[in-house]
């Protein structure tokens, strides 16, 4: 499979932030935080990156801090939402763009948060939310 750098999603994962840059259009910034229905009702994310309308009530689960989700969902089902809704912003904007290819970047920043396996989970998030393929930036050292 050829890469092809101009057609490639880079993702800037930080702590308080991330990042997806697109080159056909205008960044998407998220904080990494997911809204979901308090418990006691079915679980169901209600908004990603930014609170859910005022008098909605919701849950929120910061992905990168050491606090865990309630019962019922895993910090991983949080991370592939936050995930997806940033790579559907991105896929909504081209009718023809299919699953794209993702060079993370500032994995390190959240390995102590995600523990040893954290490029594991951040390219599984990335996959189950539409990432074809998920490449790190070491690996352009010769390409």
């Amino acid at each position: 499979m050829r890469w092809d750098p101009a057609s490639v999603i880079v993702v800037d994962v930080a702590p308080t932030q991330v990042t997806f840059l697109d080159p056909g259009g205008a960044p998407v910034v998220l904080a990494p935080v997911v809204y979901l229905t308090p418990p006691g009702s079915r679980i169901k994310v209600l908004a990603v990156g930014t609170p859910p309308a005022a008098g909605v009530p919701a849950v929120a689960v910061h992905v990168f801090s050491d606090d865990g989700p309630p019962t019922g969902v895993s910090k991983f089902d949080c991370l592939a939402a936050l995930m997806t809704q940033a790579l559907k912003t991105i896929l909504g904007r081209s009718l023809f763009r299919t699953r794209p290819e993702v060079l993370v970047r500032g994995a390190e920043t959240v390995a102590q948060i995600l523990g040893p396996y954290h490029r594991d989970l951040l390219a599984a998030a990335l996959r189950q939310g539409g990432a074809k393929r998920v490449r790190w930036p070491e690996e352009f050292t010769g390409e």
